[in-house]
């Protein structure tokens, strides 16, 4: 039977993205379209932006042997740091995390546990760290990491590979609204037992001439999960107070290895 906190980890590290081409909606093309050099360069401008954000989620995690478990959460960002609440539909907090100079804090309310680890510490099992996963909510998809290169068109889409230590990343952009649909994350090596994670992106909405996705799937090829996570409200370049970034763990709180959670898949 599934535990809160398999399903709170599921959550948080289900996360990485297919080359699919979400709904076309109707919304007004960016001026210029520009050469897949000059395509590449405005994705990068646009993470320059991303300042500040604030969104509430709805997260369904499902797998074919334990059905489909529903959460939601809220999450703030600002100046790399991030505050992430998740909670069960009758309303319980099941997870507090807190990642803020260098360091990711987990808090699990209903055992009275947490967890301290550093954030490149890889999420066991995937490789990837907790900051990688909640950059893809709000649109950080890692250009300037790596090695960034065009490779083709296919159907009007633009196709470029990110090569980074572990994994090549294969993007997909649309190019007249120069927004990514979608990001395979594929390993380089079996030795490393990571997984096969793809995310697609939908339902875009412009901002401040950048589109964003209301709406994530991601798929884990190994695993047989799908997350689907719905941003139900999102507002981006607001004040954000520092005391939002502060996690208070009981000083009677147990201490459990990061590791420990990750076994729990």
């Amino acid at each position: 039977m599934i535990t809160l906190r398999r399903i709170v980890i599921l959550s948080l590290f289900g996360l990485f993205l297919y080359a699919a081409c979400g709904p076309k909606p109707p919304i007004v093309k960016r001026p210029y379209k520009g050469s897949a050099q000059d395509i590449l360069n405005h994705l990068i401008d646009d993470k320059s932006k991303i300042t500040t954000v604030a969104q509430a989620l709805k997260i369904k995690i499902s797998t074919r042997r334990e059905g489909e478990h529903s959460l939601n959460g809220t999450l703030y960002y600002k100046a790399g740091s991030y505050y992430l609440q998740l909670e069960a539909t009758l309303g319980k907090d099941v997870v507090k995390l807190l990642i803020a100079d260098d360091t990711l804090k987990i808090y699990f309310p209903l055992d009275n546990s947490f967890s301290v680890a550093l954030i490149e510490s890889p999420i066991e099992g995937f490789g990837l760290t907790a900051k990688d996963l909640l950059d893809l909510f709000i649109g950080n998809y890692g250009f300037t990491r790596g090695n960034t290169k065009y490779v083709g068109m296919v159907d009007e889409y633009y196709f470029y590979e990110m090569d980074d230590d572990k994994y090549i990343n294969r993007i997909t952009v649309r190019p007249e609204l120069i927004n990514v649909v979608g990001i395979r994350i594929k390993p380089k090596s079996k030795k490393d037992k990571l997984d096969l994670i793809d995310v697609r992106f939908a339902d875009f909405v412009e901002a401040d001439g950048i589109y964003n996705p209301l709406r994530i799937t991601i798929i884990d090829r190994n695993r047989d999960l799908t997350m689907n996570v719905k941003i139900k409200s999102e507002k981006r370049g607001i004040e954000l107070p520092d005391n939002l970034f502060k996690l208070k763990i009981p000083s009677n709180a147990e201490e459990v290895k990061s590791t420990w959670f990750w076994e729990n898949f």
